[in-house]
């Protein structure tokens, strides 16, 4: 599903931008207003693909967790830095709602580093801000506050006006004298809900009302996982609302408070940390890159995006044309010269005749022989981005990695991070 929707996306991003690069170069009035309703419509389009993706995603997470197929990675990480990661995310969105989006630290909160999934962790923050400003985007006042906590005790004593859910659960104990409860609350000065609205909004497949899904779009899954998440690692989710008035959403979950693993763990960490929250003013630059993938339709969409923006793009269908186009190149040793340039290979995992992780480490094995000259940044790309499918990426020798569908730009951030 997630490879036809990636093309559907990055079409929509392609036509929207060809009308904002043509509108202004068309003097007839009466052509100029054709423009806008191809325009909203390329909109509708990348709204209904996202909404498409989102759903499909939702199911998966709920068909792993009701076979219990569902498990966690954990790892060490700072909480607060994956707060901070969320709400980063939503400041371009919140932003054009004119919604003030912010981050507290409570006053409780006594945590450095913690062994938790932090994916899962990002996962159910994402559903309850999305969620939030989603409903506060037509409120007079508009703020959304993310606020990260401990506590020794559950429920926490900070959080005790929220009704925690499922309402048959008792409240979960510390399995462990060094561990404890990590906290989130969003709070929003939304639509709020009423009673009989709560009531129902921790069902699977339901929403608050049965106006939500066509004004709002959603689901119905997103709060059904974010309880069972915060279950699973040893929490609940709970809230407190009032209709007109905005609506506050908290969940814990328990958490083995530690420490970096050694000196060299907190600079990598420091470093990472730093390349996320600033971003880079490097030079614009022509780059030369090879898509391998083997969706023709897919590879298209994308090289005509990357050539578009300036940038030279190759295609090879499996890795095994890869690694014939890498002989192909400069850095390849013995071969003709000049050759051609190659800066950064977005790989593909999953493809016929050689795989994208197969092929990423025949190119690592190729460097350590002495047969390509220097190292080539490698991006591997796939619908599969739970925390061990990275780590199969990383340890084959890929520099980054992408989860499908992505747009162009998410491409060409993805590779200026790496400094190119």
């Amino acid at each position: 599903m997630r490879n036809p929707l990636g093309a559907t996306m990055q079409c929509a991003d392609d036509i929207i931008r060809s009308i904002d690069e043509n509108k202004t170069l068309c003097k007839k009035e009466g052509l100029r207003e054709l423009f806008d309703p191809i325009r909203e419509n390329a909109k509708t389009i990348a709204f209904c693909s996202a909404h498409q993706k989102t759903i499909a995603d939702d199911i998966l997470v709920v068909s792993k967790l009701s076979s219990s197929l569902l498990s966690l990675s954990s790892a060490v990480c700072q909480p607060d830095m994956v707060a901070r990661q969320v709400v980063r995310m939503f400041q371009a969105e919140s932003a054009n709602a004119n919604i003030d989006l912010e981050l507290a630290i409570h006053d409780s909160y006594a945590i450095s580093w913690a062994l938790c999934d932090a994916s899962r962790i990002r996962q159910i923050l994402i559903n309850l801000v999305s969620n939030s400003i989603k409903f506060t985007k037509d409120s007079i006042k508009r703020q959304v506050k993310v606020i990260i906590g401990s506590s020794n005790t559950a429920p926490p004593n900070h959080m005790s006006e929220l009704h925690w859910h499922p309402k048959e659960s008792s409240a979960p104990v510390l399995h462990d004298v060094s561990n404890t409860f990590l906290t989130f609350q969003v709070q929003d000065t939304g639509k709020g809900l009423t009673p009989e609205e709560m009531s129902r909004l921790f069902n699977r497949f339901s929403q608050a009302n049965s106006t939500i899904g066509a004004s709002y779009g959603g689901s119905g899954l997103g709060i059904f996982i974010s309880m069972q998440l915060a279950e699973l690692q040893g929490g609940r989710i709970g809230l407190t609302s009032k209709s007109g008035e905005g609506s506050t959403f908290g969940f814990y979950i328990e958490v083995k408070k530690t420490s970096a693993t050694s000196e060299e763990d907190r600079t990598m960490r420091r470093i990472s940390e730093s390349v996320e929250i600033q971003v880079s003013e490097r030079r614009n630059r022509q780059l030369e890159i090879l898509v391998v993938e083997d969706n023709k339709i897919n590879a298209r969409v994308l090289s005509k995006q990357l050539r578009a923006k300036g940038h030279q793009v190759f295609i090879a269908e499996h890795g095994l044309e890869a690694l014939d186009y890498l002989k192909t190149t400069r850095y390849w040793r013995g071969g003709d010269r000049p050759g051609k340039k190659l800066d950064v290979i977005l790989m593909d995992w999953e493809m016929p005749v050689l795989n994208g992780i197969d092929c990423t480490k025949q190119i690592r094995g190729f460097e350590e022989q002495g047969l390509l000259t220097e190292h080539l940044p490698v991006i591997v790309t796939s619908a599969n981005a739970r925390p061990e499918q990275i780590e199969v990426a990383r340890s084959a020798g890929a520099d980054g990695f992408l989860p499908k569908p992505f747009t162009v730009a998410q491409v060409l951030d993805k590779i200026q991070q790496m400094d190119l």
